[in-house]
């Protein structure tokens, strides 16, 4: 039987790495361990392994973050790099591994549990799709107006430079939907590049400059002669919408894109209006998700929907049943979801959902709840 427990010395750490690159990577790709570094955190010390006479078969990344949706904070948890070596696939060990990690979550304090992948393990275990994006074909056809161009003149525009770190992290950091990150974290997560290396693009910036200060900032990836994706990607923007949209045109002619792909979460009504004339397609979000516990995350979220409905905010409650659905409660209104249901109602629409219309009426009040874009820079 496989001993199922969290990673320990940097010998078990080196096999993950090694397990996660046979499994995820060829000669071409860089190391999970450099591409994926809180993934493999020693310090983090989250991820989990299965282990037979001392050997790990079996590893899940797990990496803890604070997201923040305007004054709330909620605790959650990403799960990428899961791998099992050949020999000991079938045995049921993902899904004791996944089981041990739904239990730490919970000690951990945690509300939601973010996963890259959507197969049946994850399925069978409760996570679902979610949330709303758009995801935009920026190409030269959409090129700005003759004055907007103009108005370019104003900027210096260039790469980051090693004196741009506090401005850039004040400019994520002034998001109202995020993930919390230390100046530290933005530094290593865009040198990490890791949704870039997966597709063995290179990844760059642009930042927008006037007057010594830098008003926006991109992050994207450029293919290589051996991508597997060939077109250019954006996974990070922060600062003035219109001067993001400038980077965007920028970055295809420094690059002579022929396109530029860009995920728009659906709570970014300013960057859609910059990017209305582009052809775009409404997705759900990146992989799947898991609650852990419905009332610890109504909890953390109760301060952002104060902002939202302060009456709704005060009389909503969730209780977690017995058949694993959810009631979900506003003053003498109740409707019970599945748990698929009550990511939609969350995070998405509830307009599918059977229930009274008054009760839906005061749902939408404080829903859906708007999430940052998982499948960028934070990406597991």
């Amino acid at each position: 039987m496989a001993d199922i427990r969290r990673l320990q010395s940097e010998q078990e750490w080196k096999e993950a790495i090694a397990l996660s690159d046979a499994t995820f990577r060829d000669h071409e790709h860089r190391s999970m361990g450099e591409a994926y570094p809180f993934v493999f955190s020693s310090s983090l010390g989250q991820s989990y392994g299965a282990f037979v006479d001392g050997k790990l078969v079996s590893f899940m990344g797990l990496v803890p973050a604070v997201i923040r949706i305007g004054p709330a904070a909620l605790n959650v948890y990403s799960l990428g790099s899961v791998c099992t070596h050949p020999d000991y696939r079938g045995q049921g060990i993902a899904g004791d591994i996944l089981s041990e990690i739904f239990s730490h979550i919970d000690h951990a304090d945690g509300t939601m549990l973010f996963v890259s992948g959507s197969r049946s393990l994850y399925s069978r275990a409760g996570c679902y799709p979610f949330g709303r994006v758009y995801g935009y074909r920026y190409d030269s056809s959409h090129f700005s107006s003759q004055e907007l161009r103009e108005a370019t003149d104003q900027f210096v525009i260039r790469e980051i430079q090693s004196t741009d770190w506090f401005q850039l992290h004040h400019l994520t950091q002034g998001e109202s939907v995020r993930y919390e990150q230390s100046l530290w974290d933005l530094a290593q997560l865009i040198e990490a590049g890791a949704v870039a290396s997966n597709r063995k693009h290179t990844m760059h910036s642009l930042v927008a400059e006037r007057e010594g200060k830098v008003q926006a900032f991109i992050v994207y990836s450029i293919p290589t002669a051996v991508s597997i994706e060939v077109s250019p990607e954006v996974y990070h923007y922060a600062g003035d919408r219109a001067t993001i949209h400038m980077l965007f045109e920028r970055a295809m002619t420094t690059h002579a894109a022929a396109g530029l792909n860009i995920t728009v979460p659906a709570h970014d009504l300013e960057m859609q209006v910059q990017l209305k004339h582009v052809f775009h397609e409404e997705w759900k979000c990146g992989g799947t998700l898991k609650i852990i516990r419905s009332e610890r995350l109504l909890e953390q979220l109760r301060p952002y929907l104060a902002t939202q409905s302060s009456e709704v905010a005060e009389q909503i409650t969730v209780s977690s049943l017995e058949n694993g659905h959810t009631l979900i409660t506003v003053g003498d209104r109740s409707v019970e979801v599945t748990p698929e249901e009550l990511l939609d109602v969350l995070f998405g629409s509830n307009e599918a959902i059977s229930m009274e219309e008054e009760l839906r009426t005061l749902l939408n009040h404080v829903f859906p709840v708007p999430l940052p874009f998982n499948g960028g820079l934070n990406f597991v």
